[in-house]
């Protein structure tokens, strides 16, 4: 362990999200899509590209039986902390504000399939591949 000013700083806003059985769930799933999946979020382009205020961020999800949460993760060299924090709570703000226009949310609707179509065949293939090299 160092002692002394630490070099980077991980900010973790966590809110509350929704469960498996919601049935909103797949609504919040894209709503994230939007926020802090990818180059092209709300939270990519504005607080790391326009403000750069992190080296890093995104949102992701986390869906349980009884609960869920909403989590942003934010990485950068310890200056301005409390900027990134503002920013973020910005952004939820605004997206909780907007209307997605319907080119736009058409759009990033594709976005989780093709994610998850793409792990899927290179789950299926990397095995296969593997048995192939080794026989």
């Amino acid at each position: 362990m160092r002692n002394g000013k630490p070099e980077q700083t991980h900010v973790c806003l966590a809110l509350p999200g929704l469960s498996l059985p919601h049935p909103q769930r797949f609504t919040l799933d894209l709503m994230n899509v939007v926020l802090g999946e990818g180059m092209s979020s709300r939270l990519f382009i504005e607080v790391r590209d326009k403000l750069g205020l992190a080296y890093n961020i995104h949102s992701y999800l986390d869906h349980f039986q009884d609960s869920g949460a909403l989590t942003v993760l934010c990485r950068r060299s310890s200056e301005e902390t409390g900027n990134r924090i503002t920013a973020i709570l910005e952004q939820l703000s605004l997206l909780k504000e907007t209307i997605l226009g319907r080119k736009k949310y058409t759009k990033r609707k594709n976005c989780p399939k093709a994610d998850f179509c793409s792990v899927w065949k290179t789950a299926a293939v990397w095995p296969a591949g593997l048995a192939v090299r080794k026989s």
